[in-house]
């Protein structure tokens, strides 16, 4: 089976070790990390060296592992900027005929706007829901769109000098 990645993703391979040994990455790691993949692949550098304290794939990539299906895990990074990023990792583990766990291939995807976005969104819901959960007036929503397709035909079959006060005066 072929698995397709974004081009610019890091693609990877390496053993999975608690400081994920590279065997092989693609250059899009620089724009990823703000590291050459040579500091990754001489063992100087990890990606495990640069997650979040509170992130941690691993756990995740376990219990993937132990059921020999693909992963997809999201965790941040720590850019060589000191910016954080967020990634999207997709990959699966390669393994011989026995079973036995050889390496991992995948890759590494910032998915930082997309998450920004999505925070963004969900503070806003937040407030919009907010206005009507905390607010000390009661308040609902209406729905006026049969008044308004009422009010539009009546237009429609007396003319544009049709004069609605008058004809609510009338009936």
């Amino acid at each position: 089976s072929y698995v397709c990645f974004p081009i610019s993703s890091a693609i990877y391979l390496c053993h999975y070790t608690p400081r994920f040994a590279m065997i092989y990455l693609t250059d899009a790691i620089e724009t990823l990390t703000g590291y050459p993949k040579e500091q990754f692949l001489s063992g100087e550098l990890s990606i495990a060296d640069l997650f979040h304290p509170e992130d941690s794939a691993t756990p995740e990539i376990d219990e993937m592992l132990r059921s020999q299906v693909p992963f997809r895990v999201t965790y941040r990074i720590r850019h060589a900027s000191g910016a954080w990023r967020w990634v999207e990792d997709i990959g699966a583990g390669v393994f011989d005929e026995a079973g036995n766990l050889l390496y991992l291939a995948g890759s590494m995807t910032d998915i930082t706007e997309r998450e920004t976005a999505e925070a963004a969104l969900r503070e806003r819901e937040s407030r919009y829901r907010s206005l009507f959960e905390d607010s000390p007036i009661s308040l609902w929503e209406q729905d006026f769109s049969a008044i308004k397709e009422f009010v539009d035909g009546l237009y429609r079959e007396y003319g544009a000098d049709f004069d609605l006060d008058t004809y609510f005066q009338a009936n």
